[in-house]
């Protein structure tokens, strides 16, 4: 945590670090402040959803040193379009209109990707 005072017209800043026990979950400062404001919980508006462990991915196709054996074909598939999309990115972006023109196509695409996939939902509900 870093702090800057300003005493007398002269700027004093200090850094103060800030140690997080996890196991007993308190919070200890140099500064002292958790301790002289008694803050003994971390308020829910402070923790972000990136650090739950209960958060849900849409997408788990982020490659991970426990997925070496992994032989999954979505999984292989989502690498190779994301190679693909890399490659045409890095020819064509080189200005805003062309990231535009990228990005514009991007959308058209999702967009006919949610249809199909709304069309095949309700083919598949109908079957059924």
């Amino acid at each position: 945590m870093d702090e800057l005072k300003i005493v007398w017209e002269k700027t004093i800043y200090r850094t103060f670090t800030v140690d997080f026990d996890p196991l007993s979950q308190e919070v200890r400062c140099e500064c002292n402040k958790f301790e002289s404001t008694e803050v003994d919980r971390v308020p829910s508006c402070y923790v972000l959803p990136r650090w739950s462990k209960n958060i849900m991915h849409k997408h788990t196709y982020i490659k991970s040193s426990h997925d070496v054996a992994r032989t999954d074909e979505g999984h292989n598939l989502f690498r190779r379009l994301c190679l693909e999309f890399y490659n045409v990115a890095q020819e064509f972006i080189t200005c805003d209109e062309e990231a535009a023109i990228l990005r514009s196509a991007l959308w058209d695409a999702k967009t006919k990707l949610t249809d199909y996939c709304t069309r095949m939902h309700l083919t598949t509900v109908a079957a059924t």
